[in-house]
Protein backbone atom coordinates (compact mmCIF):
# COMPACT_ATOMS: atom_id res chain seq x y z
CA UNK A 1 0.00 0.00 0.00
CA UNK A 2 1.19 3.63 -1.14
CA UNK A 3 0.65 6.84 0.39
CA UNK A 4 1.58 10.46 -0.46
CA UNK A 5 0.93 12.13 -3.16
CA UNK A 6 3.51 14.05 -5.80
CA UNK A 7 3.72 16.96 -7.73
CA UNK A 8 6.11 17.77 -10.06
CA UNK A 9 7.59 21.44 -10.34
CA UNK A 10 6.83 24.46 -8.03
CA UNK A 11 3.57 23.60 -6.07
CA UNK A 12 2.11 26.69 -4.48
CA UNK A 13 -0.95 25.44 -2.44
CA UNK A 14 -2.87 22.40 -1.45
CA UNK A 15 -6.42 22.66 -0.43
CA UNK A 16 -9.23 20.00 0.28
CA UNK A 17 -12.54 20.19 -1.76
CA UNK A 18 -15.86 18.37 -1.49
CA UNK A 19 -17.17 17.23 -4.76
CA UNK A 20 -20.51 17.35 -6.16
CA UNK A 21 -21.16 12.95 -4.83
CA UNK A 22 -19.60 13.97 -2.53
CA UNK A 23 -15.86 12.35 -2.88
CA UNK A 24 -12.70 14.00 -0.90
CA UNK A 25 -11.02 15.78 -3.42
CA UNK A 26 -7.73 17.63 -3.69
CA UNK A 27 -6.61 20.74 -5.62
CA UNK A 28 -3.15 21.25 -6.17
CA UNK A 29 -1.72 24.54 -7.81
CA UNK A 30 1.95 25.25 -9.37
CA UNK A 31 3.91 28.35 -9.92
CA UNK A 32 3.11 28.95 -13.90
CA UNK A 33 1.84 25.53 -13.95
CA UNK A 34 -1.90 23.88 -14.07
CA UNK A 35 -4.10 23.55 -11.40
CA UNK A 36 -4.28 20.02 -10.85
CA UNK A 37 -6.83 18.10 -9.14
CA UNK A 38 -7.21 14.26 -7.76
CA UNK A 39 -10.03 12.57 -6.13
CA UNK A 40 -9.94 10.22 -3.79
CA UNK A 41 -11.01 6.48 -4.86
CA UNK A 42 -12.57 4.89 -2.37
CA UNK A 43 -16.07 7.49 -1.17
CA UNK A 44 -16.61 8.33 2.34
CA UNK A 45 -19.07 10.14 4.27
CA UNK A 46 -18.11 13.80 4.79
CA UNK A 47 -19.90 16.49 7.52
CA UNK A 48 -20.50 20.32 6.64
CA UNK A 49 -18.91 22.46 9.02
CA UNK A 50 -20.52 25.86 9.50
CA UNK A 51 -18.69 29.15 9.08
CA UNK A 52 -18.57 29.76 12.43
CA UNK A 53 -17.40 26.32 13.76
CA UNK A 54 -13.71 26.62 15.74
CA UNK A 55 -13.35 23.83 17.75
CA UNK A 56 -14.22 19.77 16.81
CA UNK A 57 -13.61 17.15 19.18
CA UNK A 58 -13.18 13.77 17.16
CA UNK A 59 -14.20 11.14 20.03
CA UNK A 60 -12.55 7.52 18.52
CA UNK A 61 -13.94 4.11 19.52
CA UNK A 62 -10.21 3.49 21.23
CA UNK A 63 -11.68 5.65 24.09
CA UNK A 64 -8.99 8.75 22.90
CA UNK A 65 -10.02 12.35 22.05
CA UNK A 66 -8.56 14.32 19.24
CA UNK A 67 -8.75 17.46 18.89
CA UNK A 68 -9.11 19.58 15.41
CA UNK A 69 -9.16 23.44 15.35
CA UNK A 70 -11.26 24.90 12.39
CA UNK A 71 -9.24 27.72 9.52
CA UNK A 72 -10.42 29.63 7.41
CA UNK A 73 -8.01 30.14 4.51
CA UNK A 74 -5.20 27.89 5.43
CA UNK A 75 -3.44 28.02 2.13
CA UNK A 76 -1.69 31.06 0.33
CA UNK A 77 -4.72 32.96 -1.25
CA UNK A 78 -6.59 29.65 -1.42
CA UNK A 79 -9.55 28.18 1.19
CA UNK A 80 -10.39 24.62 1.67
CA UNK A 81 -13.79 23.62 1.92
CA UNK A 82 -14.93 23.49 5.54
CA UNK A 83 -16.02 19.92 6.02
CA UNK A 84 -14.73 16.68 8.23
CA UNK A 85 -14.25 13.15 6.98
CA UNK A 86 -15.75 10.26 8.66
CA UNK A 87 -14.43 7.11 9.32
CA UNK A 88 -15.25 4.01 11.32
CA UNK A 89 -12.32 4.93 13.75
CA UNK A 90 -14.65 7.23 15.08
CA UNK A 91 -17.59 7.23 17.33
CA UNK A 92 -18.82 10.46 18.17
CA UNK A 93 -17.93 14.25 17.46
CA UNK A 94 -18.62 17.42 19.12
CA UNK A 95 -18.54 20.50 17.13
CA UNK A 96 -17.95 23.85 19.05
CA UNK A 97 -18.75 27.18 17.86
CA UNK A 98 -17.70 30.59 18.28
CA UNK A 99 -20.26 31.40 21.03
CA UNK A 100 -19.22 27.88 22.62
CA UNK A 101 -22.57 26.39 21.32
CA UNK A 102 -22.01 22.15 21.23
CA UNK A 103 -23.77 20.27 18.90
CA UNK A 104 -22.45 16.67 19.20
CA UNK A 105 -22.73 13.91 16.42
CA UNK A 106 -22.83 10.05 16.75
CA UNK A 107 -21.98 7.31 14.91
CA UNK A 108 -24.48 4.05 16.05
CA UNK A 109 -23.10 0.87 14.93
CA UNK A 110 -25.24 -1.29 12.55
CA UNK A 111 -24.24 -5.36 12.98
CA UNK A 112 -24.20 -7.00 9.23
CA UNK A 113 -23.99 -10.57 9.01
CA UNK A 114 -20.21 -11.53 8.37
CA UNK A 115 -20.83 -15.54 8.36
CA UNK A 116 -22.90 -18.20 8.48
CA UNK A 117 -21.64 -22.32 10.54
CA UNK A 118 -23.60 -25.22 10.53
CA UNK A 119 -22.56 -27.85 13.37
CA UNK A 120 -23.92 -30.16 14.44
CA UNK A 121 -27.72 -29.54 12.84
CA UNK A 122 -27.66 -25.93 14.48
CA UNK A 123 -27.40 -22.66 12.63
CA UNK A 124 -24.40 -20.30 13.73
CA UNK A 125 -24.72 -16.09 12.71
CA UNK A 126 -21.77 -14.36 12.90
CA UNK A 127 -22.16 -10.74 12.93
CA UNK A 128 -19.72 -7.47 12.35
CA UNK A 129 -20.24 -4.11 14.17
CA UNK A 130 -19.65 -0.98 11.55
CA UNK A 131 -20.21 2.40 12.13
CA UNK A 132 -22.21 4.05 9.20
CA UNK A 133 -25.26 4.69 10.40
CA UNK A 134 -25.66 8.67 11.53
CA UNK A 135 -27.79 10.44 13.83
CA UNK A 136 -27.01 13.73 14.96
CA UNK A 137 -28.49 15.84 18.01
CA UNK A 138 -27.88 19.09 19.02
CA UNK A 139 -28.21 19.93 23.11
Amino acid sequence: MQSGIFLPGNAKALVKLRGADDHYLIAASQNRGPLELFKKKESQKNISLNPDDKIIFIHLKNGKVRREEVYHGDSFLSQSSSFISVNDTMKSIDIINDKNETRTINFKQELRLSGVAILNHSIFLYFSASSITKTQSCP
